[in-house]
């Protein structure tokens, strides 16, 4: 398990409860939790094959229209690109 380092001065609710999982694909990285997934990159790039299959997992896992325990919080998607092999 790997978990973020906290600072006291965190306002979080359920700071100390955070447990977190470190997934990697080729150009993406995933934090996932109880209550949500955070997907992000290092350095903006065109997602590969192995990219759109972890995001696929993990929407399946994470829906987006599920509650969370702070409604007014949204996350949107930015538009991406994806790696196609020129053959």
């Amino acid at each position: 398990m790997f978990a973020r380092p906290s600072i006291d001065l965190e306002l979080t609710i359920r700071k100390d409860e955070r447990a977190e999982l470190l997934v990697k694909s080729e150009t993406l990285v995933v934090f996932l939790s109880t209550y949500r997934a955070v997907l992000s990159q290092k350095k903006p790039a065109p997602f590969t094959a192995k990219d759109l299959e972890l995001r696929k997992r993990v929407l399946e896992l994470y829906p987006k229209e599920r509650p969370t325990f702070l409604p007014l919080h949204f996350g949107s998607e930015p538009q991406f690109e994806t790696f196609e092999k020129k053959e």
